[in-house]
Order: C-alpha cells, then structure tokens, then sequence
C-alpha cells in the first residue's frame, strides 16, 4: 500500500505525471490518445498510477495451489488505465480512441470498487480521455459526472 493513493493495487507504482516509454495496461490505440493527452495538460496531475487493479476478481478453479487462485484473481480484476492525483483529488482515468457507451460503464465500475477498497475515501473524479468524440452518449456522461477531454492526435 502507497501512502499517495492508499489501497493501491497497481503495476508501475505511482509516478510523477510525465511521458513514459511504456504504459502498462494501455492498448496500441489508446497509447497516442494518451500521449496526446500528456502534451496537451501536462500539469493536469501531480502523480498518476497506471494499470491500478480493483475489485474481487474471479475465484480459480477448485483445488487450485494457492498461488494459481491469486493469479486468476488479480488476471480477472478490473484494471483501470490510470489513477490522477491534482491538488485536489484523485481521478480515475479511462484511455479510448473514441468516446464509447461502454466507457461510462467501466467508469462506474471503477469508482465503486475503488471506493468499496477503500472505506472513507473521497469520491475520485471520472475522466475520460478520448481520440474522438461521440455526441451520443455526452449527455449520458455528463448525467453520472464523467468528465471529457477529446484531444488531437497526429
């Protein structure tokens, strides 16, 4: 457990919020969304965790060895892209090359098992960060809180 982001699970341990050669967890297509991202607001956080895991996962099979369950569980959690932290607040971060329905899901989903994990915890912020906008579905983020950066890429 890190004393920035209490209860983390992640990867890369938090950061410094600045470009890397790698980003675990990011898909090929989500990685020049991100970088975009980075160029456009690069103060927009102090620190950020990539590859944070949340919820209970999936069991193993039964008679599983010990280590196996905890592989199938942390394989099977849900893996958000990015944990920000500004002055203010923390932000889970989801990476798309368009804004997508299926985002405010996952967002969602983030958010209660974040804050399941973590008891008292601040309600983090929801961010989207997209290649792409899709009008269809802003006001439905903007009905759950979900901010939106679309950023230009190329």
């Amino acid at each position: 457990m890190n004393p920035v982001h209490p209860g983390s699970h992640s990867r890369s341990g938090v950061r410094a919020f600045r470009p890397l050669s790698r980003y675990p967890h990011m898909s090929a297509a989500d990685i020049p969304v991100w970088e975009a991202f980075l160029a456009a607001f690069p103060r927009r956080f102090v620190t950020i965790e990539y590859d944070v895991r949340v919820g209970p996962g999936r069991p193993g099979l039964p008679g599983m060895a010990a280590w196996g369950e905890r592989m199938a569980r942390a394989i099977s959690q849900l893996r958000i892209d990015a944990v920000g932290r500004d002055a203010e607040r923390v932000w889970l971060v989801e990476v798309k090359p368009y804004v997508v329905a299926a985002a405010l899901g996952q967002l969602l989903c983030y958010r209660f098992h974040y804050c399941a994990e973590r008891p008292g915890c601040a309600v983090p912020g929801l961010l989207l960060v997209a290649g792409g906008d899709n009008e269809d579905i802003g006001d439905a983020l903007d009905a759950f809180g979900v901010q939106r950066i679309i950023v230009r890429l190329g």
